[in-house]
């Protein structure tokens, strides 16, 4: 087992000489479901800055969230205020 000293000195054993981090095999989240408790009303859940967006991009997308296990906030469903 080889040990290589870290910037502060310190050795450690068995580390890889290409990275000092190793991979680590994502969680399986498909299965999880995601409920929605917040937006940004009166803003159209198409706009990009909305929070319906934000969440369909960072969190069922970049989390990898089956979309049909997610309750989402849809105001134009209740209604928009039109001033």
């Amino acid at each position: 087992m080889s040990t290589r000293a870290s910037p502060t000195g310190a050795k450690s054993a068995g580390a890889s000489s290409a990275s000092p981090l190793k991979k680590t095999v994502r969680p399986q989240v498909r299965s999880l479901r995601f409920v929605q408790i917040d937006e940004f009303y009166p803003i159209d859940p198409r706009h990009p800055n909305s929070f319906h967006a934000y969440v369909n991009h960072y969190y069922i997308r970049g989390f990898r969230l089956d979309p049909e296990k997610a309750l989402l906030i849809d105001c134009s469903a209740i209604g928009l205020d039109e001033s």
